[in-house]
């Protein structure tokens, strides 16, 4: 595990430390875009190939997505909805009511 910023400068410097690893990853699960596009450019200086030797898995989805090559796992995250739901529960909670259930809209 690694932690940092989330840019792609981040993403190649943890993907060069975990594929030098005496026992590198054979998956990375980059926690945005950036990230992923950085572990990937590591996987192809280490001459690792993605989706045969390596999976990565990422959160985001941003309309950029579709650019990265390989494909590969991407966890879309609906921000509109988690905003919306964000702000009712503040208000909810800020009167002293029971904030709305969760819904996956």
């Amino acid at each position: 595990m690694r932690t940092g910023s989330f840019d792609v400068a981040s993403g190649g410097l943890y993907g060069r430390d975990l594929l030098a690893l005496p026992e590198p990853p054979t998956a990375i699960m980059a926690a945005d875009d950036e990230i992923a596009v950085g572990g990937l450019a590591a996987a192809r200086t280490f001459g690792v190939p993605v989706s045969e030797r390596l999976r990565v898995v990422r959160f985001d989805d941003t309309p950029q997505a579709p650019w990265i090559t390989p494909l590969h796992t991407t966890v879309h995250q609906h921000l509109d909805g988690t905003g919306r739901m964000a702000a009712q529960t503040v208000v909810a909670m800020s009167s002293d009511t029971a904030p709305p259930p969760a819904t996956s809209t």
